[in-house]
């Protein structure tokens, strides 16, 4: 009677597990974005939000609507929170474009009335980065 012992293959069960890291990463780092974000748009902490955007951003505030560096975009966030000082920010709507952006869509209310506010991420090098901002009237 002869026993076989099978040796898995360490190759593949390197791979599995590397990419279920990568996956768990992934799963945090944008866990770790939106919650940044939004807490930052409840405060209007312009800083703190663009810290999580990346280097060019496309963002639509109201009329105004371009690819801003992270600086522009800082000074124009500023300026927003500046004349609707943000109470309150609740996330509406979270998903999975087509194209396999996550998205979330919410309500920013302010001092000055509600806004439906928009954003897009991308994995850049392992972090999930907001690369579309939009912030409309409600």
């Amino acid at each position: 009677m002869f026993v076989t012992l099978v040796t898995p293959n360490v190759g593949v069960m390197k791979k599995h597990y590397l990419l279920f890291l990568s996956l768990l990463f992934s799963i945090a780092s944008f866990a770790q974005a939106k919650d940044k974000a939004s807490s930052s748009l409840k405060v209007g902490d312009a800083k703190s939000l663009v810290s999580v955007f990346n280097s060019n951003t496309d963002m639509t505030i109201l009329d105004q609507d371009d690819l801003f560096s992270k600086a522009d975009a800082e000074v124009i966030l500023n300026n927003f929170f500046l004349k609707n000082k943000p109470t309150q920010f609740h996330i509406i709507h979270e998903g999975k474009s087509s194209s396999g952006e996550e998205f979330i869509i919410g309500s920013l209310e302010t001092e000055n009335g509600n806004f439906r506010v928009s954003f897009y991420y991308k994995n850049v090098n392992g972090k999930e980065l907001i690369q579309q901002l939009m912030i409309d009237n409600e």
